[in-house]
């Protein structure tokens, strides 16, 4: 980091994951709080980053629920499931400056890494 550099630390932040469609009639956001930190977070550019990532989680919520809705066509479930691993990539790759993972007790178990930028 260079001088003037903040960091903000979050420790195990809840997010509700999603929300029922009766709290969404009674105007519950399920990501509003996590939208607006990659706002803050992403400081001059935070309302871009905001746009981009609730397009792109949209996008990618979409591509779950196609694949949920396959049930007879087995090569269209490759396609899609190749189509939302390209979306989740993108979404890994636009959010990793801003966010990370980190365990209390170190592993060797590659499954938990945090997830190095690169674009799919």
């Amino acid at each position: 980091m260079t001088a003037g550099t903040a960091v903000l630390m979050l420790s195990a932040t809840p997010y509700k994951l999603f929300a029922t469609r009766l709290e969404e009639n009674r105007g519950t956001e399920a990501n509003r709080e996590f939208f607006d930190l990659m706002e803050f977070l992403g400081g001059a550019r935070g309302a871009d980053l905001k746009a981009s990532a609730e397009q792109a989680l949209a996008k990618f919520g979409a591509a779950l629920l196609a694949i949920a809705k396959n049930h007879n066509d087995p090569d269209e479930t490759v396609r899609l499931i190749a189509e939302a691993s390209v979306i989740r990539d993108n979404i890994q790759y636009m959010l990793v400056p801003y966010l990370s993972r980190m365990e209390r007790e170190p592993t060797t178990d590659d499954t938990t890494r945090t997830h190095e930028r690169r674009r799919a």
